[in-house]
């Protein structure tokens, strides 16, 4: 059952509760980064009762055969949805009968770039989990994008693996309160060692989640320095939506959201075109996050509400400290 986060619990601690809670029982599945996650679940002892699987498919053609071919870059949250799918798939497929009843079932899974050899590369990564709440129930997502700062390939691998025990931790022990959840990801971490830009929870047990909300959060406890959404509350990862791009941005409160703000950014879309002529081009409208959470009473609503106008207004929206 979710339990009251009273205190910040070690990496082991995290791992050895996990293992010693009879119902809780899964797949981990890890490319890139070693298999970092499972080692910690396995060096504490007790694994067998947590563990049904864990594996790793480096060569793209093994990958490819398990989970489909990748139709863009390997390190994807396409690629990750798909370990995700086969993965928790063969779980409900194959672990049937009297001695799983009483089992909550989960898949993990991550593909991530660590540092290579030459150091010519961007560490980042997608990580996920797919779990049960409750025996025989529908379930939950909770998907992340991960940049790692650490300096070698081995300080790397351990910021992922301790990350994917706090994920695991927090689906199974904090479901009750979102914030929490990702709260507890920061958990004997620092923000010096990795940035997680995008979070998406989703799942029956959590209908009621607005993941902007947390998104913002994010931001607010300085996880990154911008998060960015559009209409229907879709997120982005900022790095795939921006991604050669030409980008038009208009900063300010919209407080409210004004003639002049609108006659602004039509003016600056006619010019950029004007310049661009036919290549694609992306208008942001950009809010400061700077003072969101100081004092006044339910601001983050406000300023989601504020972001929903310029939503309509055809505009995706993106916020950042400054």
């Amino acid at each position: 059952m979710p339990e009251t986060r009273t205190e910040i619990f070690s990496i082991k601690r995290k791992a050895l509760t996990v293992n010693l809670n009879s119902s809780i029982y899964g797949t981990l599945a890890e490319i890139g980064a070693g298999q970092e996650v499972a080692r910690n679940f396995f060096r504490v002892g007790a694994a067998s009762g947590t563990i049904a699987k864990s594996m790793s498919a480096y060569d793209m053609a093994f990958s490819d055969n398990i989970y489909g071919e990748a139709h863009g870059r390997y390190v994807s949250e396409e690629r990750l949805m798909k370990m995700l799918d086969h993965e928790y798939g063969l779980l409900t497929e194959r672990l049937k009968g009297e001695k799983y009843e009483n089992k909550r079932f989960f898949a993990f899974a991550d593909t991530v770039t660590t540092l290579n050899y030459t150091r010519t590369n961007s560490p980042h990564g997608w990580i996920g989990i797919r779990f049960q709440l409750h025996e025989n129930a529908e379930p939950n997502d909770i998907i992340l994008h991960v940049r790692i700062y650490d300096n070698n390939a081995i300080l790397q691998q351990r910021v992922i693996g301790e990350l994917g025990v706090n994920l695991i931790y927090g689906a199974f022990y904090y479901a009750d309160d979102a914030e929490t959840v990702v709260r507890s990801l920061q958990d004997n971490l620092s923000t010096d060692h990795l940035e997680v830009d995008m979070i998406r929870i989703s799942g029956p047990d959590f209908e009621e989640v607005d993941n902007r909300l947390l998104s913002m959060l994010l931001v607010k406890l300085g996880f990154t320095n911008a998060t960015i959404f559009g209409p229907n509350k879709m997120m982005y990862q900022p790095k795939d939506f921006l991604y050669k791009k030409n980008v038009l941005v208009m900063r300010g409160r919209y407080r409210p959201i004004t003639l002049v703000n609108e006659d602004l950014l039509e003016n600056g879309k006619k010019q950029f075109q004007k310049d661009l002529g036919n290549e694609e081009m992306l208008v942001l409208s950009e809010m400061t996050l700077n003072n969101l959470y100081k004092g006044q009473k339910n601001r983050a609503e406000k300023t989601l509400d504020r972001a929903e106008i310029l939503c309509s207004l055809g505009q995706r929206y993106g916020s950042q400290f400054s």
